[in-house]
């Protein structure tokens, strides 16, 4: 009993300090957790506005190509009705020289009439004043055709420059809606340019093959809640170039909540991956097999696969035949 009372004060000292090193070592952990939080918290509002910017430049370069497009529409209509109405004063004007040819031969034929009869010695006078008259309204008319004809060439040539406008105008136009420009980047050890084609996300074409939601066995998810991966398969296309083109362009590969706008990040396995904003791939050949791999709770029942390229700048833009439905297999 007395060793027990001698010993006591170190136990309840031991198990004093103890506790302070609990609470401590609880604290610390409690602080961590309250950083790593924020620090989370950081990444998805940072996440948030980028997306919130990125699909903001899509949307308005979308519009802003829409625009050009319909100019373009326009501009075709405009210089198809001016060609419409050039074409026809071409012709009015070829049927008024062939009315001034046939006029002008007719009155060359009345005045050698006239000059016949004026010659002759017996002379009829009411004759040549009749064919004198005849001649005077052909000439007539003949001086209007000349002025209607001076009139139309007029209008023409004013046609002929607006379409010349017109089609100055698409070109510039269609200049934006290149799908390719060479861009000089530089000079070779030689003193040669270096260039670089600048190519347009609207003229990348994705195709998709397969678009399948799976679970952590592989097999097919029937709805979000065990939904853990999808695996895809598309090509790869560029209007008026060939795939080969796109080799050694990067791109990245999204999924979207369709519902909530988030999006949701790859993560290689379950554990030690940190959120990364899209999967990032390099095209090297058609067809392109990708398994995008993620854990997190789905909330949302609306998902979309996004496929972005990334410009000469480093931007990401969303290629607008780049979007597929993932659908579950209910």
């Amino acid at each position: 009993m007395k060793t027990l009372l001698k010993i006591l004060p170190w136990i309840l000292l031991l198990l004093l300090i103890g506790s302070v090193g609990l609470n401590v070592y609880q604290g610390k952990q409690s602080a961590d957790s309250a950083k790593n939080l924020e620090t989370i918290n950081n990444q998805l509002e940072a996440s948030e506005k980028e997306n919130a910017s990125l699909e903001k430049d899509n949307r308005l370069l979308e519009t802003r190509t829409r625009a050009l497009r319909d100019s373009i529409t326009t501009l075709n209509r405009e210089i198809a009705a001016l060609k419409e109405e050039l074409s026809t004063k071409v012709v009015e004007i070829r049927r008024n020289r062939t009315k001034i040819a046939d006029l002008q031969k007719r009155s060359n034929a009345m005045q050698n009439e006239l000059n016949a009869l004026r010659n002759s010695k017996n002379a009829d006078v009411a004759k040549i004043k009749e064919l004198e008259d005849e001649r005077f309204a052909l000439d007539v008319k003949l001086g209007d055709l000349f002025i209607k004809n001076d009139s139309l060439e007029n209008v023409n040539n004013g046609l002929v420059e607006s379409i010349i406008d017109k089609e100055t105008d698409k070109e510039g136009v269609e200049g934006e809606l290149d799908s390719v420009k060479v861009v000089t980047v530089g000079l070779d050890e030689d003193g040669n340019p270096v260039t670089l084609k600048v190519l347009n996300p609207n003229y990348i074409n994705v195709f998709f093959n397969s678009v399948t939601p799976i679970q952590k066995t592989n097999k097919a998810a029937k709805n979000p809640s065990k939904w853990n991966g999808t695996l895809m398969t598309f090509q790869l296309g560029y209007e008026g170039l060939g795939p080969e083109d796109l080799v050694g362009r990067d791109f990245m590969i999204q999924i979207k909540d369709k519902d909530s706008g988030e999006i949701l990040s790859p993560r290689e396995s379950s554990a030690g991956s940190q959120d990364t904003k899209g999967l990032l791939f390099t095209f090297a050949r058609n067809p392109v097999s990708v398994q995008y791999v993620n854990y997190q709770k789905k909330s949302g029942n609306n998902y979309e696969v996004l496929i972005s390229f990334i410009n000469e700048q480093g931007r990401r833009v969303v290629i607008p035949s780049g979007k597929e439905d993932v659908k579950f297999d209910e």
